[in-house]
């Protein structure tokens, strides 16, 4: 009975032995399945880091590149904020705003920037350029500004920066001496010649008085008023007063009459000199200083 009893459990013990082991070889496998994927998993998300990594490092950098141009911009403007002397670009063949004289660049803009250069401090050499409407030469920095009788154009914004308009483009109504047209008022309904767009600039209720006859230059401009085909005609302030130089016994000016062309200054893109210069500007006009530099070169009373 024994013996019996003891094969009896003999055989359970080596039947819950093997179960033990076969289920500490389930915990093992199962151990390892589980180690495997993990590692596979970490292996794809290392990838997925790695590849993240890539993108966000370019991102950065891009982002770090932007980040050092707008420094550099900003440290260039500064610079340029400091300059004791300042190089102003102009195309020195539009009198009387710059032009050639006695191997000098003179004329109504050099002593604006002039007046603006004393009040901020500075000083300013002129540098004599070709126009460009893309202003590619302040662009590159090779100058700080440029000031050349350029009219305030919106859609330039976008590569430059203006000033405020530190000129407003006049234009005087003349008629010929000895003629009936004494006064203004008595153009009222009558024909005057102008210059083919500039109606563009003029406001569109002063030119309704009248009958506008548009012609391609200035000497058909002219012809026409000699030969009464006209009555008066309207000529920019600086165009007329180099023919009323030329013919003070021909011509009498009616009025003075102010359009929407308007000049400024121009800087490359977030310069620091523009609010030093609109500052200087609205000073200028505030003061009897421009008036005097403006009767200086569009004086037409002789």
């Amino acid at each position: 009975m024994f013996r019996r009893n003891s094969f009896i459990y003999k055989y359970f013990v080596v039947l819950f032995l093997s179960f033990l082991l076969l289920s500490i070889i389930s915990i093992l496998l199962l151990i390892s399945s589980c180690k495997i994927s993990s590692e596979q998993k970490n292996e794809n998300i290392a990838e997925i880091n790695t590849s993240s990594g890539s993108i966000n490092t370019k991102n950065i950098s891009e982002f770090n590149d932007d980040s050092n141009n707008k420094e550099i911009e900003s440290n260039l403007s500064a610079q340029i904020l400091d300059k004791e002397i300042l190089n102003a670009g102009c195309d020195a063949t539009h009198p009387p705003f710059e032009f050639l004289q006695d191997g000098q660049i003179v004329g109504f803009d050099i002593d604006i920037i002039k007046e603006i250069a004393k009040r901020l401090d500075k000083q300013v050499e002129i540098i004599s350029t070709s126009y460009d409407a893309d202003f590619k030469i302040l662009r590159e920095g090779e100058i700080d500004l440029i000031i050349s009788a350029v009219p305030l154009n919106k859609e330039k914004e976008s590569i430059v920066d203006f000033s405020i308009p530190y000129f407003r483009m006049n234009y005087l109504l003349i008629s010929l001496i000895g003629s009936e047209i004494k006064v203004k008022e008595s153009l009222t309904g009558k024909k005057i010649g102008i210059l083919e767009l500039s109606d563009k600039c003029l406001d569109e209720d002063y030119l309704r008085k009248f009958e506008i006859v548009s012609y391609n230059d200035i000497l058909q401009l002219l012809t026409a008023l000699k030969n009464a085909e006209v009555d008066a005609v309207l000529l920019t302030v600086p165009i007329a007063i180099n023919i009323l130089k030329e013919n003070k016994d021909m011509y009498t000016v009616l009025e003075e009459v102010q359009s929407n062309k308007e000049f400024s200054i121009v800087f490359s893109k977030g310069s620091m000199l523009k609010n030093a210069f609109d500052d200087a500007i609205e000073q200028i006009k505030a003061d009897s200083v421009y008036e005097d530099i403006y009767n200086k070169w569009f004086n037409y009373k002789f």
